[in-house]
C-alpha cells in the first residue's frame, strides 16, 4: 500500500483471494498512527473498497490499531477491480470517506 505524507511509516498490505461471487479481502497495517493523531476528532480507521468502474465506495469495515500500532481486517466483497483505502474517521459506520486515505492500493482481479 502507498502512504499520505502526513503518516510515511504506516505500511500495509492486502491479500485477496476470489472465488465464484466475492473476493475475500485480508487488510493487515502496521507503524499506524492513533488516528486522533492524524486526524482531529477521529476514533478509528475505516476500510473502503472504491469501485474501479465508478459509484460509491463501500465501508468494508474498521481497524482496531493497538498498543503495537498494527491491525488487521477480514472481510468479503463483491467488487472485482477496486482501489482499497483507509481513511481516519470519527466513528465505524460512516458512509462515505470524510478524510483523505492514509493508505491506498489498487486491486485488479
Amino acid at each position: 500500500m502507498h502512504a499520505a505524507p502526513n503518516v510515511p511509516s504506516a505500511t500495509g498490505e492486502v491479500s485477496t483471494k476470489r472465488d465464484e461471487n466475492n473476493m475475500k479481502l485480508s487488510v493487515k497495517v502496521e507503524h499506524m498512527a492513533p488516528p486522533e493523531k492524524v486526524s482531529q476528532g477521529a476514533t478509528t480507521y475505516v476500510v473502503w473498497a472504491e469501485p474501479a468502474a465508478g459509484g460509491p465506495p463501500q465501508n468494508l469495515g474498521s481497524l482496531k490499531v493497538g498498543d503495537d500500532r498494527s491491525a488487521k481486517l477480514e472481510t468479503v466483497t463483491a467488487a472485482r477491480d477496486m482501489k482499497i483505502i483507509i481513511t481516519p474517521e470519527q466513528t465505524p459506520g460512516v458512509s462515505r470517506p470524510s478524510q483523505q486515505p492514509v493508505l491506498w492500493t489498487n486491486i485488479n482481479e
